[in-house]
């Protein structure tokens, strides 16, 4: 069996150390390559994300003064006037003359459901024609309330008073003239406003006796 040389291990450990040294020195490089080539790639990408920010502010700064140049909207409301119909008009009408409790003007108008009726009130008060007397007490004003007109509320109700006033003035001029066909077509558009005008007053003998003939019968049959 051979000895192993002395001499000639040396030089092979001095060789294998030389290899592992070049290994080690190309893995370095490899290394480092690579490292650099992503250093490369993110530089690369940070100023294509920052070109593309600079874009997208250019673009947002010029919507934005194209946008101030235009005139504003004007300023939508979270709700619109509502027109009074004739009901409203009825129990505006109601407490004009003198009745302000809730349910008194509830009895005054059988026909009308308590619900509609609520909702009539609530309407009224929303679009600040009607609100509560400062002096009800708790039990009265969730139970009874008293109804006080604005002053809104009372400048319509006298506008449509006379208004009404003038339509009546209408009817009783073509029942004057025995114009049944004119007179038929005017009762007809003012059917809805005949409670209200029978509130007020503006009935006269001559028109409730031609209420109650059978004439009247004949004409709307």
């Amino acid at each position: 069996m051979k000895q192993n040389d002395p001499q000639r291990m040396a030089k092979t450990t001095k060789k294998d150390q030389e290899q592992s040294i070049n290994n080690w020195g190309e893995l370095y490089d490899s290394t480092k390559k690579l490292v650099k080539n992503q250093k490369k790639v993110t530089t690369k990408k940070v100023s294509k994300l920052k070109t593309n920010l600079e874009d997208y502010e250019k673009a947002y700064l010029k919507r934005l003064k194209k946008k101030s140049g235009k005139k504003p909207k004007p300023k939508q409301t979270d709700h619109f006037e509502e027109a009074l119909e004739p009901l409203d008009y009825v129990i505006l009408g109601l407490i004009r003359n003198g009745i302000k409790k809730y349910q008194t003007l509830a009895k005054r108008l059988p026909k009308v459901p308590i619900m509609k009726f609520n909702s009539i009130f609530e309407k009224l008060k929303k679009n600040g024609r009607l609100k509560n007397h400062p002096d009800d007490t708790w039990k009265d004003r969730n139970f009874n309330p008293t109804l006080v007109m604005t002053d809104k509320a009372k400048e319509e109700i006298e506008k449509h008073i006379d208004e009404m006033k003038e339509e009546y003035d209408k009817l009783v001029l073509l029942y004057e003239k025995k114009d049944k066909k004119k007179l038929r077509e005017a009762m007809d558009s003012n059917r809805m406003n005949f409670p209200f005008m029978l509130l007020m007053g503006m009935t006269t003998g001559m028109m409730n006796a031609w209420h109650e003939s059978d004439e009247y019968g004949r004409l709307f049959c």
